[in-house]
């Protein structure tokens, strides 16, 4: 029983050990989780420090990487501005070395132009027009640029025989099968083709002499028609009758034509105050004149307007003629009565032209320079200025206006003045931007512009010199023109249609051709791309002369009439200002007017003064247009200019 409660106490006490030992080895494993932990957070801590010093390691690494870039980056552009100085240097060397050489080369040439400049001053002391000489001797040189195709090898001539002997029909065919070209081969330069042997142009037939037949044919009427002289002839002598003869006598008739120099007669007229009972005084009455106070008569303006605008005299010139005649005027007074007495008729006759400009369904539009003197204000001296003017050609009321606005070029001028409130449909101009502007502005008018040929044939004639292949491009405009001799007195009716018979398949064949040369215009210069562009961008314009038979081919109506300004500005060189040039460019106006309704200058300035001047106020049947010679026997005036 006691072993047993020994054994029971062992047994307790083993447990209580056991439980001792327990809880030891708990608190043990309770230590070591803590301890796990602490060396966990320890760890953490120290991964953490290392992670923040490997950062900073990193960005210094960074830094010091980016700093190193900079001291690359600035080393390299030190030793590249090192470079560029030194290579600004050589080339600064190069550089004087150069010049040296070119004002070496310089002073040689001047040393060599020397006799050329000694030239130009001689040429200026002698009034000579080097650059107009130059000139001519270039269009000597080549001489294609002209109206008549013999001029060039190998070229469409209207003068040939052979051609004149065709039909129409059968040179349209001839142009069209020479022009023709496959599409399948290239384009190759075409050698220069010979000229038929012997002249394309009829000779003048001679008679049996040899000595050509000349028609005497007269104008001026005889004054006088005298007898049979026989001062000469010993007495007894008879004349001798001839039965083929209509007088029956043997005898014939010798003209000879005199000339009376023309004279100025200078009348002074007395002019009286009076003192009239019941009024102020009176001054007797004045002679008719034109301008009270302006000593030119209606004969004397003629024939100063006739010198000047007809036959482009200078005033110096007229100045000599007149003291050839015994009168001696200052040549600033002699312009000063002119120009009064062209004021006076532009101020009533400008008007009424424009209007019947303004009837016209067709008109010809160009425009042509003056060089003009104005005062500057700002410099306090005079200034020469290439100035404008305008021109308007009307083939039906055969009437020109010209207009001058300051010498302005703005499409305005004939906007306002000419194509708004008319009846005109249609006009022919070159390719100036102004007129392009026009139909644009005008859209509401429907107005059609047309091109000129004749422009575009003078293009491809140049390009001719440098590339024999626009030959075939000039056959075909030639034809053009020859098809509008032929329709030249035809109705426009008729003439529409002609041209859509023969005139259309030459324009369509040369706008072919005109396409397939732009698409290979790397094959050709300068010259032939922009002779090509220069149709081929008006296109439509180019046309319009199919689609109405009114419209002509080429403008020059309007540049004959700029003919005698270009005369003129030979001469009279320039204008002495903007209202003296807006007067001269109105009397060329009238002159060319006059040429187109054939009259005689002299006489309708004389005629036109004279009814001025005795009180005709209804301008309009003084235009040129409209204009009626008085009957000798009726007009006073017509004494008085005699």
């Amino acid at each position: 029983m006691i072993e047993r409660d020994n054994r029971d106490i062992q047994f307790t006490h083993l447990a209580m050990e056991n439980v001792r030992l327990q809880n030891l080895v708990l608190e043990y494993e309770e230590e070591l989780r803590l301890r796990d932990v602490e060396d966990a957070a320890d760890k953490a801590q120290t991964a953490e420090m290392l992670a923040s010093k490997d950062r900073q390691i990193a960005e210094q690494a960074a830094l010091i990487e980016s700093q190193k870039k900079d001291i690359e980056r600035i080393t390299a552009d030190r030793d590249q501005e090192r470079d560029s100085r030194i290579k600004a240097e050589e080339q600064k060397k190069a550089l004087i070395i150069q010049l040296n050489q070119q004002k070496q080369d310089h002073e040689e040439e001047m040393k060599e132009l020397l006799p050329a400049k000694e030239m130009l001053k001689e040429a200026e002391k002698n009034n000579v027009d080097c650059q107009a000489v130059i000139k001519m001797m270039l269009n000597r040189e080549y001489n294609t640029n002209s109206d008549a195709s013999r001029y060039m090898n190998g070229e469409f001539c209207l003068d040939d025989p052979l051609i004149q002997d065709m039909g129409l029909g059968d040179i349209v065919k001839t142009l069209l099968a020479r022009t023709a070209i496959s599409d399948d081969k290239e384009e190759e330069k075409q050698a220069p083709r010979k000229s038929p042997e012997g002249s394309s142009k009829p000779k003048n037939k001679k008679s049996q002499a040899g000595i050509s037949k000349k028609r005497r044919k007269w104008t001026k009427e005889a004054i006088e028609e005298l007898g049979i002289d026989t001062s000469n002839l010993p007495k007894g002598a008879k004349l001798i009758k001839r039965k083929d003869k209509d007088s029956g006598y043997d005898i014939w008739y010798v003209e000879l034509i005199t000339y009376v120099g023309p004279k100025l007669e200078r009348r002074t007229y007395c002019i009286g105050r009076f003192n009239v009972p019941g009024r102020d005084p009176m001054c007797s009455k004045y002679p008719e004149s034109i301008i009270q106070g302006n000593p030119m008569t209606p004969s004397l303006a003629a024939f100063y307007f006739d010198q000047k605008i007809g036959y482009g005299m200078s005033e110096a010139r007229i100045l000599q003629m007149f003291a050839q005649m015994g009168g001696n005027f200052a040549q600033s007074t002699l312009n000063g009565w002119a120009h009064d007495v062209m004021g006076y008729l532009k101020d009533r006759l400008q008007e009424p032209m424009k209007d019947a400009i303004k009837l016209s369904v067709y008109t010809h539009n160009d425009g042509t320079h003056i060089i003009v003197r104005s005062w500057n204000e700002e410099k306090e001296c005079f200034e020469y200025h290439v100035e404008w003017i305008h021109g308007v050609l009307s083939p039906d009321m055969k009437t020109v206006v010209m207009l001058y606005e300051n010498g302005s070029r703005s499409h305005t001028i004939q906007e306002e003045e000419i194509f708004k409130g008319s009846n005109i449909q249609s006009f022919i101009a070159d390719r100036a931007p102004l007129y392009e502007t026009i139909v644009k502005d005008l859209e509401e008018y429907h107005i059609v512009r047309a091109a000129c040929w004749f422009h575009a044939r003078h293009k491809f004639v140049n390009a001719y010199i440098s590339d024999k292949r626009m030959a075939q491009i000039i056959d075909l405009i030639n034809g053009l023109f020859m098809i509008e001799r032929q329709a030249k007195d035809m109705s426009f009716k008729k003439r529409k249609e002609f041209r859509r018979i023969h005139s259309r398949p030459l324009v369509t064949r040369l706008f072919f051709l005109l396409h397939k040369m732009r698409r290979r215009k790397d094959d050709y210069g300068k010259m032939v791309n922009d002779a090509v562009n220069y149709i081929l961008d008006d296109e439509k314009a180019f046309k319009a002369f199919l689609k109405n038979g009114r419209i002509e081919l080429s403008n020059s109506a309007a540049e004959r009439m700029f003919r005698h300004i270009a005369m003129g500005r030979r001469n009279w060189l320039h204008s002495g200002s903007h209202d003296a040039a807006q007067n001269i460019a109105f009397m060329y106006s009238l002159y060319e007017s006059c040429k187109l309704n054939e009259l005689n200058f002299f006489d309708y300035i004389n005629d036109v003064l004279t009814r001025l001047m005795k009180g005709e106020t209804d301008y309009k049947t003084l235009i040129p247009c409209n204009y009626k010679p008085l009957p000798k026997d009726d007009g006073e005036g017509q004494k008085e200019a005699a």
